[in-house]
């Protein structure tokens, strides 16, 4: 029994730092946007690629989600993501170019797809009369990830004199996560889901509604006030 309670906390503290990683990458760019701009030659246009090009990743590389799980395996699936992350963020140390940074923004994008589109499902498989609360801290992680890398960006960069370290340090925060899931999160085999996941899914006009809110939010564009 207590080693069962153990593995529970175990697997909250995994819940916790794989959150923490799925933001950081975009809000750190914000604060450093000038800095970034006047090194790489990035204008606004570019900048704003650092955001739309992974979330448009997450949007559609979200349904690879199933098919990676039937292949490997959840665990196997959501450590390889992190190690992406983590990979795609410790690039950013080294980059020069300005599209370097845009191809950074999509590997972790990339990662972060596959995250997200796994990991909900394996919470709720993991403790299915505590997934209510478990989400609630999974989606404040996500907030806290993302005011984690707003703040330390700039303050990283103001101790070190460097962008780069601004950026490519967040590193380690994927690095612990991966290392965290790879030992916490339970071991499964690859899996056969029932039926085609995605048909199904799109099959519900609820999945239809969610689809044009988020693309509503996301798509509409911002007004300047003068």
């Amino acid at each position: 029994m207590q080693g069962q309670y153990s593995s529970r906390w175990f697997f909250l503290i995994a819940v916790a730092a794989i959150g923490l990683n799925l933001r950081p990458f975009i809000t750190s760019v914000g604060p450093l946007a000038e800095t970034i701009r006047a090194a790489t030659g990035l204008g606004s246009h570019g900048l704003a690629m650092l955001t739309f090009v992974p979330m448009l990743l997450m949007g559609c590389f979200a349904f690879l989600g199933p098919a990676l799980q039937r292949l490997a395996g959840a665990r196997p699936s959501v450590v390889f993501a992190l190690a992406v992350i983590t990979f795609g963020t410790l690039l950013r140390y080294f980059v020069s170019s300005a599209w370097a940074m845009v191809g950074t923004a999509a590997l972790i994008g990339f990662g972060v797809a596959i995250v997200q589109a796994i990991f909900p499902g394996m919470i709720k498989r993991e403790l299915p009369h505590r997934a209510g609360p478990i989400m609630g801290l999974y989606s404040a992680t996500l907030l806290g990830g993302g005011a984690l890398g707003a703040q330390a960006s700039p303050l990283l960069m103001e101790m070190t004199g460097s962008w780069h370290l601004g950026l490519g340090s967040l590193a380690i925060l994927g690095l612990a996560a991966a290392i965290i899931a790879w030992f916490a999160l339970p071991i499964e085999g690859p899996g056969i889901p029932e039926g085609n996941i995605v048909r199904n899914l799109l099959r519900r006009p609820r999945s239809w509604l969610l689809m044009a809110f988020f693309g509503l939010v996301i798509g509409t564009p911002q007004t300047k006030r003068q």
